[in-house]
């Protein structure tokens, strides 16, 4: 004879941590090399769909998840990136978090990489989730890279510089100088 008030009780193997993230790849425009790309950041949204709390844990060495050269954390992320002393962290069942990723060239041409989330997903201890990225970097050079001395008081004959590399149009900025000397930087818009 069955007990109607008797339920039965869910078993620790019943539980299962399940992730999807997407998109699973994030593509960048052509960016000067050790500048913020104009479309950063991009997200990838993290979601357990399991039925039990998804754990992420500290990195042994490095951070988590880990990210390749020339592209960054970025503040706007609601996933933590955990290193050093940080706890593990946890994603309860049906919630997320967005990682967000700038891409900031270190070198000029094609940066390609992965960011590797670990987790303990479909309960595997060490589980990994990757995410591909790409960019472009660009070097861009000026002519001249300084302006003639000016002389207080007089006019300042028009200059010309040329820009190389990189796609137009560019912007240009005083980096350092003064009413004397002047250095000039640019970067692709």
């Amino acid at each position: 004879h069955r007990d109607l008030h008797s339920f039965p009780t869910r078993r620790s193997s019943d539980l299962i941590r399940k992730v999807t993230v997407s998109p699973t790849a994030l593509s960048y425009l052509p960016t000067a090399v050790g500048a913020t790309s104009s479309d950063s950041p991009k997200t990838v949204v993290v979601t357990n769909i399991g039925n039990a709390a998804l754990t992420m844990p500290v990195s042994a060495s490095g951070t988590n998840p880990s990210l390749p050269a020339g592209f960054q954390y970025d503040g706007a992320s609601t996933c933590p990136q955990l290193s050093g002393s940080a706890a593990d962290a946890t994603v309860p069942s049906g919630d997320g978090c967005t990682l967000a990723i700038d891409f900031v060239p270190v070198v000029a041409g094609a940066t390609t990489g992965t960011a590797v989330l670990t987790d303990n997903a479909l309960n595997a201890a060490g589980a990994q989730q990757s995410i591909t990225l790409n960019g472009a970097g660009v070097q861009i050079s000026l002519t001249p890279t300084a302006l003639p001395t000016g002389t207080y008081g007089a006019g300042y004959n028009a200059q010309t510089i040329t820009a190389v590399g990189g796609t137009a149009p560019y912007s240009y900025a005083v980096v350092s100088g003064d009413r004397k000397s002047t250095r000039l930087n640019s970067s692709h818009i």
